[in-house]
C-alpha cells in the first residue's frame, strides 16, 4: 500500500524514506524529500564515474547510495562539468546547488531483492509503538505489485477504523496497480484481505482515500518526473528526471 511509496517504483523510492506512518503530503514530507535527494546524489556523485556526452553518467553497481546498491541503474548529470562535480562534494550539497549545476536522468531496473531491501531497512526504521506496518514482503506481476506482511488497523492516520479495539497486528495481503497523471501517482487495490477475510469495496475506499494521491512532484517547487515504468515478475523497470 502506500507504505511502498513506490518509490519503489522505481530508483526514487530511495528518495522516498518517509516514515511507513506518515504518509501524508505535508510540507515537513516535502522537506525531507528534497533533503533524501541531496543525499543519494552526494553519495552517487562520489562514486568512480565517467564524463561523456555532455555530462557525468553514474553506474550504481560500482558503489552504492544511502548503503544500497543496484546492479542495473544508470544515472546521468547532465551539463556537470568535473569541476561543478569537486565543489559539490568538497562544499556539500542543496537543491539550489544541484538545480544550477546540472538536470538529472536516471534509468534502468531494480530487482525485488533490491526493492525488498529498501523496503525492510524503512520497516524497522519506525519505532516498533509507532509502526503501522510491521512488515511487507513484495513480489512482483505484470503491471502490478503483491504486498503481504502485518498491519495496525488503529494506527492508521485520520483513526478511519475506531471500531477495532485491539491495538495489535493483522495479517494481510494486496495486489495492487499504480497509475500515473502527470506528477502525481495513484494506487489502486485491485484486490485483498485482512486477517483471511476479503475487502469489501467500502474497506478498500477507506484505504484507498488514506493512501492517494501516493506521492505528488509538483509539491516540490521543481521539475521530477517519472518518465516510463514496467512492472513485470524480474524487477521495475524505469527511467525518471529531476530537474
Amino acid at each position: 500500500m502506500k507504505l511502498i511509496k513506490i518509490y519503489s517504483l522505481l530508483f526514487l523510492s530511495l528518495f522516498l524514506s518517509n516514515n511507513l506512518y506518515a504518509l501524508s503530503m505535508s510540507s515537513h514530507v516535502v522537506e525531507h524529500f528534497k533533503k533524501t535527494i541531496c543525499q543519494c546524489c552526494e553519495d552517487a556523485l562520489a562514486i568512480k564515474g565517467e564524463f561523456k556526452n555532455n555530462g557525468y553518467y553514474v553506474n550504481l553497481k560500482d558503489g552504492n547510495v544511502k548503503g544500497h546498491s543496484f546492479n542495473n541503474v544508470l544515472i546521468k548529470f547532465e551539463n556537470l562539468t568535473n569541476e561543478s562535480r569537486n565543489n559539490l562534494l568538497n562544499e556539500g550539497i542543496n537543491i539550489s546547488k544541484l538545480q544550477k549545476c546540472c538536470n538529472i536522468k536516471i534509468a534502468g531496473e531494480i530487482s525485488l531483492d533490491e526493492l525488498q531491501q529498501i523496503i525492510d531497512k524503512e520497516v524497522v526504521r519506525v519505532s516498533s509503538a509507532r509502526r503501522i506496518f510491521d512488515s511487507a514482503n513484495f513480489s512482483f506481476q505484470n503491471s502490478c505489485v503483491v504486498v503481504s506482511g502485518n498491519i495496525n488497523m488503529k494506527r492508521v492516520p485520520g483513526n478511519p477504523f475506531a471500531m477495532f479495539t485491539g491495538d495489535s497486528f493483522s495479517p494481510y495481503s494486496a495486489k495492487l496497480g499504480v497509475r500515473i497523471v502527470g506528477p502525481v501517482i495513484y494506487l489502486n487495490i485491485i484486490e485483498g484481505n485482512i486477517n483471511g477475510e476479503e475487502m469489501s469495496p467500502e474497506l478498500k475506499k477507506v484505504f484507498l482515500d488514506w493512501l492517494n494521491p501516493l506521492w505528488d512532484f509538483s509539491k516540490l517547487g521543481f521539475d521530477c518526473e517519472i518518465k516510463s515504468y514496467n512492472i513485470t515478475p524480474n524487477g521495475l523497470t524505469i527511467t525518471a528526471t529531476v530537474f
